[in-house]
């Protein structure tokens, strides 16, 4: 009788065992899985969402670069972001070597524009050439919000 109780627990721990063998493997095949998902996800990057994005806050807007080399391995220097202009005074203007363009979401303001300056409304659009000094002031209490690009040149 005692052989048999013997067997018997033997089988049970030996059950026991399987299973927290079969559990753990199945573990660490989902973690892998998973890890391997993350990467693929993270080399094949399509899609993001603002609110997924820190803001970059300077004294006169936040902005978030959302499609960019780090996150899309985008080439050529190609970005866009999203921009959130406050003030009702020109900041310090922008010059860079590649060329922009920025479409106004919303809010009404003034665009400089080397030393040009015009309104801008929802739904316009600002082609900024390569060294071409650039700035965004609000004209009203809601801010200016833009979409921005950049791209090199050849």
């Amino acid at each position: 009788m005692s052989i048999i109780k013997r067997k018997i627990q033997l089988k049970s721990v030996g059950k026991v065992f399987l299973l927290f063998v079969l559990s753990l493997s199945l573990v660490i095949s989902t973690h892998s899985e998973t890890n391997l998902e993350k990467k693929s996800m993270e080399e094949k990057r399509l899609y993001i969402n603002e609110k997924d994005i820190e803001k970059s806050v300077f004294p006169d807007r936040w902005s978030k670069d959302l499609v960019n080399e780090k996150l899309f391995k985008t080439t050529a220097g190609f970005s866009l972001g999203v921009a959130e202009y406050s003030v009702k005074e020109f900041g310090k203007p922008g010059i860079h070597k590649d060329q922009e363009a920025i479409y106004i979401v919303s809010g009404y303001g003034e665009y400089m524009l080397g030393e040009e300056i015009f309104p801008v409304s929802p739904g316009c659009a600002v082609y900024v050439p390569p060294n071409t000094n650039h700035c965004v002031r609000c004209t009203t209490d809601e801010p200016v919000k833009l979409i921005y690009t950049h791209g090199a040149v050849e």
